[in-house]
C-alpha cells in the first residue's frame, strides 16, 4: 500500500485532474489523503465529492495551516490509520504519469532503498514529454544532493517516494517558506542511499500566481 498526501488550498480548479490522474495509476493499491487546508472556494465539497466517488480517497478538513501543517497532517493520518508502507506527495495543482508510483515502488525495490526519486518537468499545462525508460541507478546521498543526474528538484517533497519509517520522527517545519529545503536533506541523509529513476513522471504546474512567482519578501530567506 502506498499512501499519497495532497495538500489542498484553494485549488477547486485543479484538484480533480490532479485525483484523476492519481485515479489512473498503473498500481492499484495506494490511498489518497487529501487535507483540505482551511479553503475559502469549494475546494472541501470537492473532495468530498471525490471521496464518495472512490473509497481509497479520504479527506481531511483543518484550520489553515499552511503547507507543512497540512502534510504534517496527512502524515499523522497514515501512521494513525494505516498499514500502508510507503509515502509519496502530490501538490493539488500538478499532475502525474500513469506509472509515477509504479516506477517509484520498483525502484525502490531494485535499489534495496528507503527512498526512490524519479525526474520532473515544469509546465504550465502541456503533457508528459516521449522518453525512453533509462537507467535505475542507485546513487548515495552525497551525489543524489548535487543534483548531478536530474534537472533539479533534489530537495522537493514531491517526485520521491519514502519509507514510512523515515517519518517516525521528522514533520514539515509549519509557518517556513520553502519547507521542502528545511526536511528533505535529512530525510537523503538518513537513508544514506537513493534509488534514482531518470523517467520523467513528475509534472510541476508553473503558476504565475503562484508563491514562487510572487513578490519578493523577507519571507523567502527561509
Amino acid at each position: 500500500m502506498i499512501s499519497i498526501v495532497m495538500p489542498c488550498y484553494n485549488c477547486e480548479t485543479s484538484l480533480v485532474r490532479t485525483a484523476e490522474c492519481i485515479r489512473a495509476q498503473t498500481v492499484a493499491d495506494w490511498e489518497l489523503i487529501a487535507v483540505d487546508d482551511g479553503s475559502s472556494d469549494g475546494t472541501g465539497a470537492a473532495l468530498d465529492a471525490l471521496a464518495r466517488a472512490d473509497a481509497r480517497i479520504r479527506v481531511i478538513h483543518q484550520e489553515n495551516g499552511g503547507l507543512s501543517a497540512a502534510r504534517n497532517t496527512g502524515i499523522d493520518w497514515v501512521f494513525a490509520n494505516s498499514a500502508s508502507r510507503w509515502i509519496a506527495f502530490v501538490d493539488s495543482d500538478d499532475w502525474v504519469h500513469p506509472d509515477f508510483l509504479k516506477v517509484l515502488y520498483e525502484t525502490a525495490e531494485q535499489t534495496l532503498c528507503k527512498l526512490s526519486v524519479c525526474d520532473y518537468f515544469r509546465t504550465s499545462g502541456k503533457d508528459f514529454p516521449a522518453q525512453p525508460d533509462g537507467e535505475v541507478r542507485k546513487l548515495s546521498s552525497g551525489d543524489y544532493y548535487c543534483g548531478r543526474f536530474h534537472n533539479g528538484g533534489t530537495a522537493t517533497a514531491w517526485n520521491k517516494l519514502y519509507h514510512r519509517s523515515l517519518f517516525q520522527k521528522l514533520r514539515y517545519p509549519v509557518g517556513k517558506l520553502h519547507e521542502d529545503e528545511f526536511t528533505t536533506y535529512r530525510l537523503v541523509y538518513q537513508v544514506k542511499e537513493v534509488g534514482f529513476s531518470p523517467r520523467v513522471l513528475y509534472a510541476y504546474y508553473q503558476n504565475p500566481a503562484g508563491i514562487m512567482k510572487s513578490a519578493w519578501s523577507p519571507k523567502r530567506l527561509d
